[in-house]
């Protein structure tokens, strides 16, 4: 709403008082003419009206003159206008009535009153806003172009699943990273996903901010829709920090609550709690394993389910696009990848930001089924992966739930007409993504369990790990062993552990915490992994390896049973 006040012969005028019911602020509307004559306005905090440093430090960089007497006018025309004070909304989402979606463009109830959506120029969605074409074209060229990928259609769920998570039995959010080698068309997938909300070009690619203010600024606005950011390598950060970085942004996703964002922000502002839990999207050259190893960091338990890695063929293979290459020869599996990458480009930013408004009126006027819809899915989803042993601990299941979101979102977009897929066709796309994440959870498993074999064949050697008794000491031996109530128990000092099963700092981290979490290795009172031992009179701290540890694993050996012949009945035919 914008009040007119008298003829209009400013460069600045206020023309209007806004309040933001979702930030709870109160700004004043200005009306902006820059040197070159264009014409906008623009929300302000009412405290550049009061200043003329402030407000000449704000206009100058827009190109917008400024002259000494104006700051008395504007005073004056603001307080006309407070009278007539407009109510507007500024986040997305599900609004407080639970069935209406706020949107840019959109109008919104909220209490009985009618409020329209305000998009802050500076703020995450107005880097990402934007349409062009119609439905029929992205129905017609772009959705034909992604259904090259199975990971590129698991990519465009995401982006449905972002409006259902309150819908659903996942108790968390979780951040979806697409990894693997450059050139394996991850951008590509990226930038057709964010096709479905608005301009592909604009997705935060090479400007998102990843200092503490603007990480802060860019999450406080993400609430029931999917956060795409891409090409984490562009960011500048040292791998360590961009490794805590991206950590700490699954874990504000996944409704981790009000957390600081890394080691090397400490003494920088927090990062804003997200209100609710919701879905992220990226990609990146290395997993988080791959970054821990690489920087000497560790990967936490409950990272690891919020920051799901997905793994994806190299180039040579055809990178993303797998359906493309089928039925393929070899030697012409780069060719389809490339050209299926070129044409995806090419349709993505001729026609994108027209799917999304659709989608979301289909499930504002089927809110009342969203519910019981969405959890049939994810319920299927779940019990398909239990009955083919893929899903089997707790974290697995927590995963299989986030896949089975994504599943529930491309089968709605189905029903809403905004993809032209199959159901069979979705269901299979995510079922190869969720079986590349395991095989990628899967391989850091095996590599654990290697080296916990190995540990336990050093621990129950006896010339690498003698026997002491009382009085003798084990100084040039990796580790030594001693009864403690009745039962051997192992110890080692925590630099021989890498040194004998020549491992980085990294991996040496990653194994005692499996030690510890199945109970091989004693944590010390601080929490730690190692405690005190009293070596001629003087506490020494050594990794403490429980009874466990030392004891062999029986083989499990097959008895075969004998089967005596049945005997021959008599033919009692007469």
């Amino acid at each position: 709403m914008t009040f007119k006040l008298k003829r209009r012969r400013h460069n600045v005028e206020v023309v209007g008082h806004v309040h933001d019911v979702d930030k709870d602020a109160v700004f004043a509307r200005l009306r902006l003419v820059g040197y070159d004559g264009r014409v906008w306005t623009e929300n302000v905090s009412r405290t550049l009206l009061r200043e003329k440093a402030k407000l000449g430090n704000f206009l100058d960089p827009k190109g917008v003159n400024f002259d000494d007497d104006d700051l008395t006018r504007l005073r004056a025309d603001h307080t006309i206008v407070r009278s007539k004070t407009e109510r507007v909304a500024s986040l997305p989402g599900w609004r407080s009535s639970g069935t209406d979606y706020a949107w840019p463009g959109r109008t919104v109830r909220d209490h009985g009153k009618t409020l329209k959506f305000h998009v802050d120029p500076g703020g995450l969605l107005a880097q990402t806003q934007g349409s062009r074409g119609d439905l029929e074209t992205w129905l017609a060229d772009v959705c034909p172009a992604v259904a090259a990928s199975n990971f590129g259609i698991f990519a465009l769920g995401v982006v449905f699943a972002g409006p259902l998570l309150r819908f659903s039995k996942a108790p968390e959010g979780a951040f979806f990273a697409f990894t693997g080698d450059s050139g394996a068309g991850k951008t590509g997938i990226c930038m057709a996903a964010q096709a479905i909300m608005g301009s592909p070009e604009r997705h935060l690619n090479p400007s998102w901010d990843l200092s503490a203010a603007g990480a802060k600024d860019l999450l406080s606005e993400v609430r029931h829709f999917t956060f795409i950011i891409d090409d984490t390598s562009r960011d500048g950060l040292p791998d360590r920090q961009r490794l805590d970085f991206l950590g700490a942004v699954a874990h504000a996703l996944g409704g981790g609550g009000r957390r600081r964002l890394a080691k090397a922000y400490e003494e920088k502002q927090a990062a804003a709690p997200v209100r609710d839990p919701a879905l992220g999207l990226t990609s990146g050259e290395f997993s988080q394993d791959e970054l821990a190893k690489l920087t000497g960091g560790a990967v936490r338990g409950g990272v690891a389910v919020r920051l799901i890695d997905i793994p994806v063929p190299p180039p040579d293979r055809g990178g993303v696009f797998d359906r493309a290459v089928e039925g393929k020869s070899r030697h012409k599996v780069v060719p389809a990848g490339r050209e299926a990458a070129k044409r995806q480009e090419r349709v993505v930013k001729r026609t994108y930001g027209v799917a999304f408004p659709v989608y979301r009126d289909h499930l504002t006027a089927n809110v009342a089924t969203l519910e019981t819809a969405v959890q049939k899915i994810e319920l299927k989803f779940v019990r398909k992966q239990k009955k083919r042993r893929l899903a089997a601990s707790s974290s697995d299941l927590r995963i299989a739930e986030k896949c089975g979101l994504v599943l529930a979102g491309l089968e709605l977009a189905i029903a809403a007409g905004v993809v032209p897929f199959s159901r069979a066709e979705v269901s299979h796309a995510v079922q190869v993504v969720f079986d590349a994440v395991m095989s990628g959870r899967d391989a850091a498993k095996s590599e654990v369990s290697r080296q916990i074999r190995q540990l336990r064949r050093l621990l129950q050697d006896d010339a690498q790990t003698p026997v002491l008794k009382a009085g003798e000491t084990a100084d040039r031996a990796v580790a030594f062993r001693k009864a403690v109530d009745s039962q051997k128990v192992a110890y080692m000092k925590p630099k021989n552990l890498g040194v004998a099963l020549e491992l980085d700092a990294p991996a040496v981290d990653q194994l005692l915490r499996e030690l510890a979490r199945t109970g091989n290795l004693r944590v010390g009172a601080d929490g730690g992994f190692t405690r005190p031992v009293k070596l001629r009179g003087k506490p020494v701290r050594h990794l403490v390896f429980t009874p466990a540890m030392l004891k062999a694993k029986k083989k499990k050996v097959l008895i075969r049973r004998k089967i005596k012949p049945a005997e021959k009945k008599p033919n009692r035919r007469t």
